[in-house]
Formats: structure tokens, sequence, C-alpha cells
């Protein structure tokens, strides 16, 4: 299409009540519309698959606060203990026991409870002060967040 022909359909759209034309012919392909600045002739190319629609979560009865499904069944599991403590993943990570320790085991401020893997670097989660594990809330292998509870305590 010249130059012309460009003006010749320019001018037919400004007579017309026409708000749109367009135009696709041999691979060219030109878009006007009233209000337009400028036309851009474009090859044509095919249109991108759309992107899948996320459902919103339904709203929470009685105003209560709606909670994320590992937010749930980590209320759901864990026992209600007087005096418990959280033990608590400073990292984003895997998690890894350290050597024996488990549910009933009694350690001491400093003791190795657990490794979280982060980049290859293992880090070591110590226990922060004396006491005996009664919940393992991580298993061997299992990516675990950031503040996400690691194990239960009691203080001794």
């Amino acid at each position: 299409m010249d130059k012309k022909e460009l003006m010749k359909l320019i001018e037919s759209l400004e007579k017309t009540n026409w708000n749109k034309l367009e135009i696709c012919e041999k691979g060219f392909s030109l878009k006007m519309e009233r209000g337009m600045a400028y036309a851009v002739p474009a090859v044509m190319q095919p249109a991108a698959a759309p992107a899948p629609a996320v459902q919103p979560m339904a709203a929470a009865p009685d105003g209560q606060e709606q909670q994320t499904p590992a937010a749930q069944m980590e209320k759901e599991e864990t026992p209600a203990v007087p005096n418990g403590c959280d033990l608590r993943s400073p990292l984003v990570g895997i998690f890894h026991k350290a050597g024996d320790v488990g549910v009933g085991s009694t350690l001491k401020k400093g003791d190795i409870v657990c490794m979280i893997e982060a980049m290859k670097l293992m880090n070591e989660v110590a226990m922060p002060e004396d006491g005996e594990i009664y919940f393992m809330a991580a298993e061997e292998g299992d990516m675990v967040e950031y503040d996400q509870i690691l194990a239960r305590y009691t203080k001794r």
C-alpha cells in the first residue's frame, strides 16, 4: 500500500460515521480509529494464549479470619501444652533432622535441633534454651518457610 492509497483511506474514514477501520492483506495489517494520533502497520502475529483465571477464595463465615491450609494444619495438629515454646525456621529451605533429635529429646541451650539447607549451605538451628521437645512439626526433606514452626518444646 502506497502513500496515496493510505491518504484516500484516511479521507474516506473522515467522511463516514465509522469509528474504526482495519485492513489485513498479504502480511500487511493497518488499523485506524477516530482519535488515534497515528496508524501503525504491523506484521500479523498469532494471538497469545490467555492467562488462567485465578479464583478468589470465599469469605470466611461470621467475620472469622481466613487462614491458609498450612496455617490451619499447624493449628490443628499442634497439641496445646502449658509453658510450651516454638522453635521457628530462621530462613526458607529444606529441613534436615540433626542426629537422634525427636519427640521426647531433652536438649540444652545451644544444642543443634535441625539444619535448614538453603542454596547448598547447611544452616544449623540451635535450641534457644534448655527444654524437651514434645512435637516435631517438620519432617526430613520438608520445604520450610521463614518463621514456620519446626518443633515445639517445654522449658526445663
